[in-house]
Formats: structure tokens, sequence, C-alpha cells
């Protein structure tokens, strides 16, 4: 298990990310990484981990956090390029892939594996027919996902661009999304749509639930785990509890 974590500054989490997105051998596409803080990935010209030739096949836990502010300007375009494996707990802000003209999705340009427990806030992209806010295209599986673009082209708006994907319990603003699952300014307020995704999630056994929150765009939600806050409290406790002789 690969923990991406570092007490020096900042952007070395940015230098982690990018040093696992220009790897191919099986030994880095087929690990599995854990976020243990946000990154600002601004001034990057990043390349998404995973091609065809060599699709990543391990799990990605973002454990909640953001991703914020990437830009990759590639033919396929997203944090992602070819997903054959787990992305899941992520949140992802104000990517931009106005270049792409192949596949694209703010998570994966191709998802033929699980996105799970995602969220995606104001990407920006090229009107391309293969794209859509999580992933581009692909036979995958999105679930307990949602998608919030204002500034995007129509069809960014909508979760994936492929029909082949297996979609469920996800929420976006798209145009063409149905009725149940669209993003109303309502569901953006109380995010009542949180409820909907977290049943699924439970259901799976993600670790992680949707929550509602002032803290980014109009109260959308972000991703909380009780439980292990719950851990890490009682471990404190434990520490501190004085030795008896």
């Amino acid at each position: 298990s690969t923990l991406m974590r570092s007490s020096a500054a900042s952007d070395v989490y940015k230098r982690q990310l990018e040093y696992v997105s220009l790897q191919t051998s099986d030994k880095y596409m087929s690990a599995s990484y854990i976020l243990a803080n946000d990154i600002d990935m601004s001034g990057s010209d990043y390349l998404p981990i995973g091609s065809n030739e060599a699709p990543f096949t391990g799990t990605f836990d973002g454990k909640g956090y953001f991703i914020r502010n990437l830009s990759c300007n590639k033919a396929s375009a997203g944090l992602f390029g070819t997903n054959k494996g787990t992305i899941k707990n992520l949140m992802l802000e104000n990517f931009s892939f106005k270049l792409a003209y192949q596949y694209c999705g703010a998570v994966a340009a191709v998802n033929d594996g699980v996105i799970g427990n995602c969220g995606v806030i104001e990407p920006i992209a090229a009107n391309i027919e293969n794209e859509g806010a999580i992933a581009g295209a692909g036979n995958g599986t999105i679930e307990g996902c949602y998608a919030y673009c204002v500034k995007a082209e129509p069809s960014f708006k909508e979760i994936c661009g492929g029909t082949q994907m297996k979609v469920t319990d996800c929420y976006s603003n798209g145009e063409s999304e149905t009725k149940a699952s669209r993003i109303t300014a309502e569901k953006m307020v109380c995010s009542a749509f949180a409820a909907t995704m977290n049943q699924t999630l439970t259901a799976k056994k993600y670790d992680y639930h949707w929550k509602s929150t002032k803290s980014v765009v109009n109260g959308l939600p972000v991703l909380d785990n009780n439980s292990e806050l719950m851990n890490m409290y009682l471990s404190l406790i434990h520490i501190s509890e004085p030795t008896r002789h």
C-alpha cells in the first residue's frame, strides 16, 4: 500500500501524484494508494494515471480529500486515463481538459472498473462526444457519485459520456439526466440527494458517507468518516492515559 503523505511542504503531494502518473509498470498500476491530504495541482503538466496499454488495476482511496486545479492537455484526459481498478472516496474541483479530443472525464477518461463515492465540482472540458464529468467512456460501474458543473459544456455536465457504463444513485445538473437525478437549486442547498447516495454506499460497505457542508459551493456534500474520527479519538484517549504502577 502506497501512502501519499509527507511532512514537507504541500507541493510534495503534487510531485508524488505526478510521479505515479508517469509510471507504466504493473508494480505501480496494480498498487493500492491512499490519499492523506488535499492536493493543489496548479501549474502541473499532468499525464493521466494508466493508459489503454497499461491500465490502472489497483485501488485509489481518496479518503474524502480534494484534488484541485488539475489541468490535463492530452488527447484522453482525466485524473486517470484508463481505469480497470477501483477509485473511491475522492473529491475533485476545478479540473480543466480544454484540449482533449478522444475521451474525457474528471475521474477517468475511460472507466472499465469501479468509480464510487466521488464528487466532481466545476470541471471544464472541450465539447467532444465521449466526455462526462465522472468518466468519458467505458463499460465499468459508477455508483454514489455526483457532479456539479455550471461552467462546462452541456455534455460534460452528465455523469458519463458513454452508454455502456452501469450508473447507480448518481446525481448531476446535466440537462439530460432524469428528473430524479438532477441536482436542483433546492437540493444543492439542503443536499437531500446525499441521503439516497448514502443508502447505496452503506449497502456496498463504503466506509465514507456524504454530509452537507457550507465549505464548498452551494452547500454541496463532502465525504466524512465518523467511524474513523471516533477511532482516532479513542486512540488519543488511550495514548493520554497515565501509566499505572
